[in-house]
C-alpha cells in the first residue's frame, strides 16, 4: 500500500483518501472547491458578453460553459471529438501507472481513456459511489445567487447559478440566455423555441443529403408498416374529410364545376376506360345494387311506364303513385273483378282500354287488379268483361267500377 502526505494539512495516509493527480487529501480539496466556488459565484457576471473560439457566437456568459471561453454547443462537440480521437489513438500495448495503486502495465489493464487501472477506476467509479453511497459521499454546496441559500450543486437549475426553487417553471436558453417559462422552450432541450428552430434549420441544410438518403431508406426499410398507418389514419377521418371536400365545394360551386368540366374534356379517353374497368371489377355488386333499385322503384316504374303508353296512345290524362294508394285504400286492397288480395303485386287497368274510344288516363278510368284477372280482361270493357266471367261461371267481387 503506498501513503501520501497532503501539503496543506501534513495528513500522512494511504492513497484512498488523496485526490487523484494531486498531493492533497479529499477532505482539504473539498474545502477548496467550496471557497473557490463562492470566489467564483462571486465574479460571475451572468449578462457579462463572451464569444466562442470556435464558431464565433457572441451572448451572455450564461450560454457558456465556465471558465472556458466556448459556447454550450460548441463545448459539448469538441468534447465529443476529442474522446473519439483519443479512442482512435488508443495504443493497447503502452506502458502506463496507475495513480491510485502505483501498478504498473500496458495500456489494456488500464480504464480506456483514464490513468486508473481496472480496478482502481471502479472503485472509484459512479456505480461503486452509488453501493457505497453513505460512506464515501462529500456533500457539495452551491449559494444560490437570488435567495442566498446553500443547496447542493445537483439542485442548481441548468444554465443558472440559482437553485431549482428560484427557477420553477422557469427556464434559461443556453444558447441566447432568455429566461422564460417553460412553455417558451423545447421540451426536450435547454433552447427556447426560436433558437431550437434555428438549430434545426442549419441542421436540415448542412446535412440535406444525409437525411434524404436516411428517409428514403428508412421509408424503403418500413414500406409494409407506413403503409397500414396510412391505410388506419386514412380510415379514421373519412367523414372528416368528406364533411370538409362538401363544405369547399358548396362555398366554390362554380369553381369546382368548372375545374371538374376542364379535367373531362383533358381526360375523356381515360375516364372511359377507367369507368369501364371499374364496372367489370364491380360486376356482381353493380347487379345486386340494380336489382335492389328496381325492387325499391317497382311501384314508380309501373306507373311511368303506364303515363308513357298512354301518352303514345294520345290518350288524356296522367296519375301518380299517390292516386294508386287511393285506389288501394278505396277498393279495401281487393281485386275489383275476383275479389283477392293485393299486396305488392297487382297490375294498375284502365277501365276503358287504351285502344278504345273515350278511353283516358285519369285516375277515374283506373282500377286495381290482380295479376289472373287483368291478362284475362285483355281489350275488354268494364261491361264486357263481366258478362264474359258470367258465361265463365267465374265470381265476381263487384260489380260497379
Amino acid at each position: 500500500m503506498i501513503d501520501k502526505t497532503c501539503r496543506t494539512c501534513g495528513y500522512v495516509g494511504p492513497v484512498e483518501d488523496f485526490v487523484k493527480t494531486k498531493h492533497k487529501c479529499k477532505k482539504c480539496q473539498a474545502e477548496y472547491d467550496i471557497k473557490f466556488r463562492a470566489k467564483k459565484l462571486a465574479e460571475y457576471d451572468p449578462n457579462a458578453i463572451r464569444e466562442c473560439i470556435y464558431c464565433g457566437h457572441v451572448g451572455p456568459a450564461s450560454g457558456f460553459r465556465e471558465r472556458k471561453n466556448e459556447c454550450n454547443s460548441c463545448g459539448s462537440e469538441h468534447t465529443k471529438q476529442k474522446r473519439k480521437e483519443r479512442l482512435e489513438n488508443f495504443d493497447p500495448t503502452k506502458i502506463k501507472t496507475c495513480i491510485y495503486c502505483g501498478h504498473v502495465g500496458p495500456a489494456i489493464e488500464f480504464a480506456k481513456l483514464q490513468n486508473g487501472c481496472l480496478k482502481c477506476t471502479y472503485l472509484h467509479s459512479g456505480a461503486y459511489q452509488k453501493e457505497h453511497y453513505e460512506e464515501i459521499r462529500v456533500k457539495k454546496f452551491v449559494t444560490c445567487t437570488e435567495c442566498c441559500t446553500a443547496v447542493p450543486k445537483s439542485e442548481i437549475a441548468k444554465n443558472t447559478t440559482r437553485c431549482n426553487t428560484c427557477m420553477s417553471g422557469k427556464k434559461v436558453c443556453r444558447d441566447c440566455g432568455y429566461e422564460g417559462p417553460d412553455s417558451d422552450f423545447d421540451k426536450k432541450s435547454h433552447q427556447c423555441k426560436a433558437c431550437k428552430s434555428a438549430y434545426n434549420k442549419n441542421y436540415s441544410e448542412v446535412n440535406s443529403e444525409q437525411l434524404k438518403a436516411y428517409a428514403l431508406e428508412y421509408n424503403e426499410r418500413n414500406k409494409e408498416i407506413l403503409k397500414a398507418k396510412a391505410k388506419v389514419r386514412y380510415d379514421a377521418e373519412v367523414e372528416k374529410r368528406r364533411a370538409s371536400s362538401r363544405e369547399y365545394y358548396h362555398k366554390n360551386v362554380e369553381r369546382c364545376t368548372a375545374r371538374s368540366k376542364l379535367y373531362r374534356d383533358a381526360n375523356k379517353y381515360k375516364l372511359k376506360i377507367q369507368n369501364l374497368q371499374w364496372r367489370i371489377k364491380n360486376k356482381e355488386q353493380l347487379t345486386i345494387k340494380r336489382r335492389e333499385k328496381l325492387e325499391e322503384n317497382r311501384p314508380k316504374k309501373r306507373v311511368h311506364s303506364l303515363n308513357r303508353l298512354a301518352r303514345k296512345k294520345a290518350a288524356p290524362g296522367k296519375f301518380s303513385l299517390v292516386d294508386v294508394e287511393e285506389m288501394r285504400v278505396e277498393q279495401l286492397n281487393r281485386c275489383i273483378y275476383c275479389g283477392c288480395r293485393l299486396d305488392d303485386n297487382f297490375h294498375v287497368d284502365h277501365i276503358i282500354p287504351l285502344t278504345r274510344e273515350g278511353t283516358s288516363n285519369w285516375p277515374s278510368n283506373l282500377q286495381l287488379l290482380c295479376p289472373s284477372c287483368n291478362p284475362s280482361k285483355g281489350a275488354k270493357n268494364h261491361e264486357e268483361y263481366l258478362e264474359y266471367r258470367r258465361l265463365m261461371g267465374l265470381p265476381i267481387f263487384r260489380e260497379a267500377a
